[in-house]
């Protein structure tokens, strides 16, 4: 019989909001870390990103799994499902509608709501599934679920979020997950691609707006959180790629000159002047591959959506 249960972990120890806040400010040029984007309205911002036509990863990662859930059951059914960074877990019901009995998944997510409503809704879906949510970052919740019951297991990496951390990071970090694993099991890797910058900077600057409301409620989370008068509407969302990098930037840049308060501090930013909060590394075929080398991997699959523009990636023991 199956259920829905959250376990909340303390994350690994790292800066506070208002410690980020204050050395990014601080800082030139000024930067703020793109997890604090993820409060709840931020997530529920992100999943609406993910519906609007410009953003193509979703759908372009939904169309690969819908057509290769049935080969990744085949290969792994029966296995648990672990996801780093879970969110809806809409794209990942594609693979535990596919997936073999017994069905165990454990989604790992910062956001506690995020993760109770997607949990319970695969619950309600299936009630013979197990879903286990822990809320802590990928380090601490990917050890406390590889800490018990062993067997095999795949991961699941998917969104495009690899491209948050830079290339040595991510294959450090990747790395790090292949010390963990069985010779059975597998880790599953949504990767976005190079490509033009007009798409790129379209998907990352949407006609509706959405992307940069997204982006701007950082600074409103900061003023709910940190108090002051630091005013979200005096800040332009800008996407920006850089293509000998292969690397989307986001950034907030001030309208105007303007002078903010934070907490107890005061900031002046000039117009023009820009805070970098999110990165998106974008890959080619053998980019990927060498990254899996990097961590230790071998790149044993690699789709790619009809279109051509966005990857996913199954990696196992090398």
């Amino acid at each position: 019989m199956g259920g829905y249960q959250r376990i909340n972990l303390e994350c690994a120890a790292g800066e506070d909001l208002a410690s980020a806040v204050h050395r990014g400010f601080a800082s030139s040029p000024r930067s703020l870390p793109c997890r604090f984007l993820y409060d709840e309205l931020g997530s529920r911002l992100f999943e609406a990103i993910c519906a609007t036509e410009a953003y193509y990863p979703t759908r372009c990662e939904r169309a690969i799994l819908a057509q290769r859930a049935s080969e990744l059951a085949e290969r792994f059914g029966g296995a648990r499902l672990i996801e780093l960074g879970s969110g809806n877990s809409e794209k990942t019901a594609l693979l535990l509608d596919a997936w073999a009995p017994p069905k165990r998944y454990t989604a790992i997510d910062l956001d506690g709501s995020v993760l109770d409503r997607a949990g319970q809704r695969l619950v309600q879906a299936d009630p013979s599934l197990t879903v286990s949510a822990i809320r802590a970052d990928y380090h601490t919740g990917l050890t406390h679920a590889l800490a018990g019951e062993r067997g095999p297991a795949l991961i699941l990496f998917l969104g495009g979020n690899i491209g948050n951390f830079d290339r040595a990071a991510a294959a450090a970090f990747l790395g790090e997950i292949r010390m963990r694993l069985g010779p059975r099991d597998g880790v599953l890797v949504g990767i976005d691609l190079r490509k033009e910058r007009g798409r790129l900077e379209e998907a990352y600057d949407d006609p509706v707006g959405v992307t940069a409301a997204f982006n701007r409620n950082l600074l409103a989370r900061i003023r709910r959180e940190l108090g002051g008068d630091l005013d979200p509407r005096g800040f332009r969302h800008r996407a920006l790629y850089d293509s000998q990098d292969g690397v989307m930037r986001l950034y907030l840049e001030s309208r105007h000159d303007q002078r903010a308060q934070v907490g107890r501090r005061e900031y002046s930013f000039a117009a023009g002047e820009r805070i970098h909060t999110e990165d998106a590394v974008k890959y080619d075929r053998g980019e990927i591959e060498a990254l899996a080398r990097g961590a230790g991997l071998e790149l044993v699959e690699h789709w790619l959506d009809p279109e051509g523009l966005y990857s996913l990636n199954l990696l196992g023991p090398g």
